[in-house]
């Protein structure tokens, strides 16, 4: 897979890969969703006054995860999903940290001792499906609660919540696997993309949030073009639209962020 983006210049790997990549985890999140949900979403999108009950943000993007990841929060199958996707989600995390070198990433890959880099990839998952297991359950339970500003809770929450479980990590990598990092020779970035994917859930819950404020605006300018409104069919597919915007703000995020680091 990765051999395939060699071909590409540095900035569509480094910030259209993982743009692409947050657009595919939203692309059939729709499905996840009831008519009412997928109402609720549209007329939020679009300022429209609600003919659906009020729901809180957060709640559509507690479905979308489970038809991603399965209803049920302990299961093989929910754990073999979560494995596929923190998998994908080390080699577009590593393309961050290596601006965009394909052939670094490679080298990281083909250049670390194949025990090692199993008994670390495997770690990896096991927090991740605790990381992602946690924001599931911190989902539906704030959901529930009558109180305003339910997003913003589940935010800070999920925030501390996810430090926590990083501090741990952290902590049996100097324990179990430090010695063992001075004998894989990978760079420290390599690293770094690995920590990356705890933070998966809330980083896409941020960019559910900056989309779905940013796509007001979008809608605005949906209604005076055909083509704009062909790119974000926001009343039949308003998760799809989600991802599509959510996508671009990180491409323009990490090439700022390159622009301004050189």
């Amino acid at each position: 897979m990765i051999e395939n983006l060699q071909f590409l210049p540095a900035w569509i790997t480094r910030a259209g890969v993982p743009a692409l990549s947050v657009m595919g985890f939203f692309w059939k999140g729709d499905e996840a969703l009831s008519d009412d949900f997928k109402k609720w979403l549209s007329q939020k999108i679009l300022g429209v006054k609600l003919t659906v009950p009020n729901i809180a943000g957060i709640e559509p993007l507690g479905r979308i995860f489970d038809f991603i990841y399965g209803r049920r929060y302990v299961a093989l199958t929910t754990f073999l999903r979560v494995a596929a996707i923190s998998l994908v989600a080390i080699v577009v995390a590593s393309l961050i940290f290596t601006g965009g070198s394909v052939n670094q990433v490679a080298w990281n890959f083909t250049h670390s001792d194949t025990t090692l880099l199993m008994q670390k990839l495997v770690t990896n998952i096991v927090f991740d499906y605790l990381s992602i297991t946690k924001s599931r359950v911190l989902i539906t339970g704030i959901t529930r609660l009558n109180i305003r500003g339910r997003d913003v809770v589940f935010v800070v929450s999920d925030l501390i919540a996810t430090c926590f479980i990083v501090v741990i990590y952290t902590f049996i990598e100097i324990l179990f696997f430090d010695t063992l990092d001075e004998q894989m020779e990978y760079t420290r970035g390599f690293d770094l993309a690995f920590m990356l994917t705890t933070f998966l859930t809330l980083l896409l819950t941020i960019l559910y949030a900056l989309a779905l404020i940013s796509l007001r605006v979008f809608s605005l300018i949906a209604k005076a073009t055909r083509l704009m409104q062909w790119m974000l069919p926001i009343q039949e597919l308003p998760v799809r639209s989600i991802g599509i915007v959510a996508g671009i703000i990180l491409f323009c995020f990490l090439e700022i962020f390159y622009a301004l680091a050189r």
